[in-house]
Parts: structure tokens; sequence; C-alpha cells
């Protein structure tokens, strides 16, 4: 037996999810709180052969957000999720499962190599306030497309929609992990479509950082990103400036001159710039990539392993290349507060930093729970939905007033305050 359609919404723009869950009782709960959060047109399946037999006709780029169980009567998750990654799977997927936690992660980590966007994992019996945090679809205001009807990516576009102004930067703030002070901003991509609206980077960013355009969408992200540190610098937010470098774009020798260049323009100091390195590429050229890492810190700009824990992460790349930072995943950081593994993973993290003199900054902060974790842990900095979503310039440079207590730069907030306080930041 097999639900399907309900809250129908046949509008082109309507999220569509997929709910993967043998226990109907659950499956509805799920569905109608997909509905509440924006998802217009929900299917519930309860078995992996239906599962398929949906995405074969909806297609799997044309669902936003799956939710899987890893325990179905006829198959399991691992298929689901193995299956998905095999059909290029473009949205967001949340696993779940009542049996050993550790399936949880290891699930999350074969998505993950898979090429999924895995945004959380819940053991069951779960709170729903957690689920709703997980499947959030508006970003400060901003309704993110992960699929869209119609949309097809050519580099002729994209590099239109960079001659037009149509890629545009949205800023998530970094914290000071003990006072909550806004110490840093890093530049997300968004590509805003004249005919498909708010396209999420998961259409466009592998493509991107793979082809001819990839220094000058990179270029461009710096430039925003610039411009939007020296706005916060005139209302009185002295903050370091970061933008992701995939690492196969560290082949092009010439990107330390241009980079130079470009901060030279907006007049602000090289160590004010994070470099955001990511992992999960590896290095196309491995002497190019050092030789141009080498030249940066060099000139002085900060280099951070982001995402660290996932994909490539190497002890050897941590001691012969010149990082000054480290970025540890969201996957290791969300929901730690409660797994005693994870917690062991981020005191390790904290202890390796150290011993390598590194600043450290924990991504995916989701609850007071793992800011207090995180804090009481040492790290020195802070990143996620709990402080804020990534916003537009001009809600970036209000929001510092927007917390609890308004801060200037560089003094200390109480140590601790209330639940209730935060949950109005939420919004």
């Amino acid at each position: 037996m097999t639900a399907t359609n309900t809250y129908i919404d046949t509008t082109e723009q309507s999220l569509k999810a997929l709910v993967i869950e043998d226990d109907l009782r659950l499956g509805a709960i799920l569905r109608k709180t997909l509905w509440l959060k924006g998802y217009a047109q929900t299917h519930l399946s309860q078995r992996c052969g239906n599962a398929v037999a949906l995405l074969d006709t909806f297609g799997p780029k044309d669902i936003d957000l799956v939710i899987c169980d890893l325990v179905l009567p006829d198959g399991d998750g691992f298929l689901l999720l193995s299956y998905l990654a095999d059909r290029g799977y473009t949205g967001k997927v949340i696993i779940i499962s009542g049996n050993d936690p550790r399936l949880l992660t290891t699930a999350a980590t074969q998505a993950e190599f898979g090429g999924l966007d895995v945004i959380g994992v819940l053991a069951k019996p779960f709170s729903l306030h957690t689920l709703v945090e997980m499947i959030t679809t508006v970003e400060g205001g901003e309704v993110v497309r992960h699929s869209v009807n119609g949309f097809k990516f050519t580099l002729n576009g994209f590099d239109q929609a960079l001659a037009n102004g149509d890629i545009r930067a949205r800023f998530h703030p970094i914290v000071d992990a003990c006072t909550r002070q806004m110490t840093g901003i890093e530049a997300l991509a968004r590509w805003e479509h004249p005919h498909h609206g708010l396209i999420s980077p998961a259409h466009f960013m592998h493509q991107v950082e793979t082809s001819s355009l990839s220094d000058e969408f990179l270029l461009e992200m710096l430039r925003q990103v610039l411009n939007a540190q020296q706005r916060l610098a005139q209302a009185g937010y002295l903050v370091n400036a970061a933008v992701n470098v995939g690492s196969g774009q560290l082949s092009s020798l010439s990107l330390t001159n241009r980079f130079i260049s470009l901060i030279r323009d907006f007049d602000v100091a090289p160590d004010s710039v994070v470099l955001e390195i990511t992992e999960t590429q590896g290095f196309g050229e491995p002497r190019a990539a050092m030789e141009t890492l080498n030249r940066l810190r060099l000139q002085g700009f900060r280099l951070s392993v982001d995402d660290y824990g996932t994909g490539f992460s190497s002890l050897e790349r941590l001691r012969s290349l010149p990082f000054t930072e480290l970025k540890v995943d969201r996957q290791f950081v969300a929901g730690a507060a409660s797994s005693t593994e994870l917690t062991a993973i981020l005191r390790h993290c904290v202890e390796l930093a150290d011993q390598f003199n590194l600043a450290t900054v924990a991504e995916g902060i989701e609850s007071i729970e793992d800011w207090q974790l995180v804090k009481s842990l040492g790290f020195g900095e802070a990143q996620g939905f709990y402080f804020s979503k990534p916003l537009e310039l001009e809600a970036l440079i209000a929001w510092p007033q927007r917390q609890i207590m308004p801060l200037p730069v560089r003094s200390v907030a109480p140590e601790s305050h209330s639940t209730d306080q935060f949950q109005r930041f939420q919004m």
C-alpha cells in the first residue's frame, strides 16, 4: 500500500518532496510538516520499489527534498541513496532511522561521497522542531529553488548572467564562539534568474568550477564580499571576508596576481581575506596548487581548510600546506551536543588545530546546545542557521543590531541567555 499525492499545488514554482517511510502515521506527520514549510506537493512511499517508480515518473532532478528511512519492507535506504546518486539527484536529503545511530553517520557519508546534499540525519524518535529547522526553505527571506522546471545550465547562459549582474552573493555571518559578535562573513552564490527565480548553487556550482569561467566567477564572488566588508566597516563593524575556492581552481598560477590586484582596488589588507579551500574536489595539479597557496599565504591571505573531515582530508595536507584555519564540516557539528561520537571528533579537531597553530571554525550550528558545546570545547568561531541565515547586503548591515544585546566592535556579551530569547531570531 502506498500513499501518494497530498496537499497538491500544480504551479510551476511549487516545491516537491518525497517521503520514503513505512510507518503511515509518521509519514502523515512528515507530509503535513513539509506542507507547512512550503512543500506544496508531497508524496509518501512505503517501499523502495514505489519510491523508485515515483522518482522515475518525476525525474530525480524535479524533487526538491527526499526524506528516507534506512529500513524498508522491500529493501533499505542505502540502495535508494545509491540510486539517487547514480541518477544525479540535486535536491536535499534527510536520512532517518531507528537503528544504530552509527548507521546514520555512515549513510550520510555514503550519500555525500555520491555527491548528494545531505542536510541532516534524524534518529527516531526525533523532535519535529529539529526537523523543521532542517527543512526550512527560506534563507534570509529568499526561497532558493533546488529544482527548477525547464531550467538547463549552459556556460553561455552563465557567462551572460555574470555580465548582467545576475550572479549575486548572499552573506553568512561568522561569529565569535563565545560572544556571538560578528567576526566575518562568507559569500555564498545565488543565481537570480529572470525567468526561474533564485536558483541554488547545486544547479551550477560544479559545472562552473570545472569550466573556463571558474576564475571569473571566483573573482566576482570576491569582489562582492569585499564590497560587503567595506560597507560593514563604514557601519562600524570590522570583519573578515571569506570566499570559497575550489581546490581544482588552484592550478591557475595567475590567480594570485588577480587577487592582489582586486584587494588593492578595495584598499583592504590581505590578512582580512579568508580563502576557504574546499577539500572534497581534490587538487587537480598538486605542485601548481601548492605554489598558488604558498604565494597567497606569502602575500598575507588567510587560508582555511573548508569542510574539514570530509572528502580528501589529510594530516599530510595540514603539515605540508600553509593553512591558517580549520573549518569543521557541519555533518560533525549539527546535533553534536547529543552525540558522544561527534563530541569526541570535535574535541579532536580542536586539539589538532592547537598542535598546528590553526584557528578553528565550527559550521552548521543549528541549536543552542550545539553552540554551547563548541564554545566549551574551545572553538574560536562559529557559523550556522542558529545565528543567522545567509543575508542580502542591506539585511547583513542591519543584522548585528538585531541581536539580543547590540554589541559594539570587540565588546563582550553575557555568557548565557535563555532559549526563548533566541527563538525570535530564527525566523
